[in-house]
């Protein structure tokens, strides 16, 4: 039996942005999740974020810290990684989604990566949307310098408040994301 096809466009999208320990999935580790739902005619309609407490601090890449503003004290009520996976896995309950990321195969490995240190099953999205890839065209004419969000957000006078905090560049992203498909 086959499923009735629901394309693409009848699908949520759900924005993400994780702040992390370092740049390797395999040893580093999330330090802050965030992420919208959106129908598909952009209506938000959940979102969370969490600060999550890092069980391999030692092994963290310095730099990454002070780019995210890590400090024990500012995590001191942070979440299990568990419970920010639990979350995520909330949000995304209800069927198929979109995941929209900007730099997304990074964000989708610390997910995974997560999940999987959580003995969870990570819900697929039916599909991967980047803002990075989305952009393309405007680095290959030169309108932009670098595909980085700040410069991507600078272009579009998308104020760059809170950058490197997850729900702020969330948002920041939602706004890319409009501003790029002039919506």
């Amino acid at each position: 039996m086959t499923l009735p096809f629901r394309p693409l466009r009848d699908h949520d999208l759900v924005f993400v942005d994780g702040e992390m320990t370092g740049l390797d999935p395999t040893k580093h580790e999330l330090l802050e999740l965030a992420a919208v739902r959106l129908s598909p005619k952009l209506e938000e309609r959940r979102a969370f974020e969490r600060k999550v407490r890092p069980t391999r601090i030692q092994g963290a890449d310095p730099e990454a810290l002070r780019i995210v503003g890590y400090t024990p004290h500012g995590w001191r009520f942070a979440v299990p990684r568990r419970v920010a996976c639990i979350d995520y896995q909330a949000l995304v309950d209800g069927g198929e989604y979109l995941f929209v990321a900007h730099h997304a195969a990074h964000d989708v490995a610390f997910l995974k990566a997560a999940f999987a240190e959580e003995a969870l099953v990570f819900p697929e999205p039916r599909l991967v949307l980047d803002t990075l890839a989305i952009a393309w065209p405007l680095h290959a004419k030169g309108v932009v310098d670098t595909l980085s969000l700040d410069a991507l957000c600078a272009k579009y006078a998308i104020p760059n408040a809170g950058h490197h905090q997850a729900m702020a560049d969330v948002r920041r992203l939602i706004a890319l994301y409009r501003k790029m498909l002039n919506l």
